[in-house]
């Protein structure tokens, strides 16, 4: 009979135990589908503004081939846009009435990284010394020339828009790997 009443209580136990689990596993899943939340942001693009929005839109099609996918207007900020698309990224170019431009923003490498905000949208090729040379014969404007970033072999070519703003090209030697998983 004492068997018995242990063997009962035995069974029972591993019932909320086994009960206990899925709780805890069901718990689990739905604090790590929280931690991931993270994951589901993914990069649509950036938004530049420019001072002509005819003039940018022919130049990142001239020289880095991007394509228009749709133009519009912004009337909270009176702007007309230009969605464009190329080197896997969507920009945004807007062309605001009465904007200005503030020089400190544009200044020449290296002081161009003493101020605070955005720097460069940054590209990536395969062979940077053949693209710094077909930029050359596109006479695009230069900051500099496949300069050595860091130790690790990373070099860049920074050129300009029409409007001054920069547009690092990273040579693909040296660079983080695409999609890196920690």
């Amino acid at each position: 009979m004492v068997a018995s009443k242990i063997s009962w209580r035995i069974s029972k136990m591993n019932k909320r135990i086994k009960t206990l689990s899925i709780v805890l596993l069901i718990l689990g899943c739905q604090f790590a589908k929280e931690l991931s939340a993270q994951e589901k942001f993914k990069v649509f693009g950036m938004a530049i503004s420019v001072k002509d929005l005819e003039v940018s839109i022919k130049w990142y099609h001239d020289i880095l081939g991007f394509r228009v996918l749709q133009r519009s207007e912004f009337p909270l900020i009176n702007a007309k846009t230009a969605f464009i698309e190329g080197a896997g990224i969507r920009l945004e170019l807007l062309e605001v009435k009465d904007s200005f431009r503030e020089a400190s923003l544009f200044a020449d490498p290296p002081n161009h990284m003493r101020l605070i905000g955005n720097k460069a949208l940054i590209l990536y090729v395969d062979n940077l010394n053949q693209i710094t040379k077909e930029l050359e014969i596109k006479k695009v404007v230069f900051a500099f020339k496949e300069v050595k970033l860091n130790d690790k072999g990373l070099t860049s070519t920074l050129i300009r828009d029409p409007d001054g703003n920069f547009i690092s090209i990273f040579g693909k030697k040296g660079m983080i790997p695409i999609n890196q998983k920690k």
